[in-house]
């Protein structure tokens, strides 16, 4: 009798396994945004170790001088970008194989184009905004490596959002957890005594490595060399037109990752930076939720447009119910999280990451209900609002720092986004009535 028991429970398991298996297979909203959050969380989690790695083989100095050409070379890769990645993420899906291909070679040339234009750019201004890049015991050492990060950043993400075009997001998540290997192994193998460079080569390498192997994986998927341009016949125009008004909103969107480091060490020294970085870098891990859910809601809306209303409503409760007590426990554990740092990360940091841990919360209703007019191509209010809700949080920020210190970034993002989240809610409703949804 007991063995009929435990052979009928194993049958329902294995039963029960072979449904979910089922499920994850077909491309849905739901499984696009667990896949995605699971990519993302993986990314945070790596990302979580990593810094912890860095801070203790590092001085907060020098963690502060390599965070802040990290995130410059971020920022400059979304400038290369010139908003392909959202692009080809809402036209790849309607093209043929090969000229899905010739897209993708295209906005390769593209982006590699533009990436080494702003490189030089930036470098050659960089006594202004970025003095500290002089600073350091091999200067070119660092300009070079701080180029190849921004190149393979820019790389990396067109791949990726081939990736999220053809929905499989499953190899996105198998991308995230490999790089993130790759990221603790090159922090742990290279020797500190390269300073600043070293910690951007650990970065670089994982990131090159799999760009590259991303290129090679889309061709042979599409049945195609592996750069194919045929231009006959492309949407180019009416993607750059796209992409470009979007990218406006991936720049803005990413001026406060941008900014705040670089006014932090202008401001308040690199140690401070080094504590900026870390705050903010566990703050991704809230934000994970909110980015992940845009990001499913864009795919989902760019393929079934008449269901876009109640797919918004779909992502706002899914979103709150994960995010919300996440919130709650960063708000508690925050201190013991920023221990696992050293001492005075926790010192310096707790007032910062508790700010930044609340304001997850609007900063997810306004990013999920700003991708109602991405999809909607309705650009130009896409972006104008987006440029309001940043350029208050910034402002409040740079208003707050020489008053409050590191906290007054915390305090300055949460007011921003409250501020902003009524305006944006009642502007959706406006265009979502009868009368507005033609404006």
């Amino acid at each position: 009798m007991s063995g009929g028991k435990s052979a009928a429970g194993h049958h329902w398991l294995l039963l029960a396994w072979y449904h979910l298996w089922q499920r994850l297979r077909q491309p849905t909203l739901q499984r696009d945004s667990l896949f995605l959050m699971a990519g993302t969380v993986l990314a945070a989690i790596g990302g979580f170790f990593y810094w912890h790695f860095v801070a203790q083989r590092y001085s907060a100095a020098t963690v502060g001088v390599a965070a802040a050409g990290i995130t410059s070379a971020t920022f400059l890769a979304t400038l290369a970008s010139l908003g392909l990645t959202i692009g080809l993420v809402r036209f790849l899906p309607s093209q043929a194989p090969l000229a899905r291909a010739s897209l993708l070679t295209f906005s390769l040339l593209l982006t590699t184009l533009t990436g080494g234009l702003s490189v030089v750019v930036f470098l050659a201004g960089q006594r202004w905004w970025a003095a500290s890049f002089q600073q350091v015991a091999s200067p070119r050492a660092y300009q070079l490596s701080f180029a190849f990060l921004t190149l393979a950043l820019t790389w990396g993400n067109l791949q990726t959002a081939f990736l999220m075009a053809e929905r499989l997001t499953p190899l996105f998540t198998l991308r995230s957890l490999l790089l993130a290997l790759l990221q603790l192994t090159c922090v742990l193998g290279l020797p500190t005594t390269g300073g600043p460079t070293a910690i951007l080569w650990s970065m670089l390498l994982p990131n090159l490595g799999i760009a590259l192997g991303l290129l090679w994986f889309n061709a042979r998927r599409l049945h195609a060399p592996l750069f194919l341009l045929r231009c006959r016949g492309l949407p180019l125009g009416e993607l750059l037109r796209y992409s470009l008004a979007s990218l406006l909103f991936s720049l803005i969107w990413g001026l406060p990752a941008f900014c705040f480091p670089l006014l932090t060490l202008h401001r308040l020294g690199a140690a401070s930076n080094a504590y900026l970085t870390i705050a903010w870098q566990l703050y991704g891990f809230l934000a994970i939720i909110p980015n992940s859910s845009a990001s499913a809601f864009l795919i989902e809306g760019s393929h079934h447009e008449e269901n876009l209303l109640a797919a918004w409503r779909s992502t706002m409760r899914n979103n709150l119910a994960l995010l919300t007590p996440l919130v709650a426990a960063f708000l508690w554990l925050a201190p013991f999280v920023l221990h696992f740092f050293g001492a005075e990360y926790a010192r310096q940091a707790t007032a910062l990451l508790r700010l930044l841990a609340l304001s997850a919360l609007p900063v997810s209703l306004n990013a999920i209900t700003l991708t109602i007019y991405r999809i909607r191509k309705q650009i130009v209010r896409f972006n104008v609002l987006a440029l309001a809700l940043v350029s208050l949080a910034l402002a409040a920020a740079c208003l707050l720092i020489p008053l409050l210190g590191l906290p007054g970034i915390g305090w300055g993002w949460l007011a921003g986004q409250i501020l902003f989240l009524p305006l944006n809610l009642s502007l959706l409703k406006q265009s979502s009535s009868p009368s507005g949804a033609n404006t």
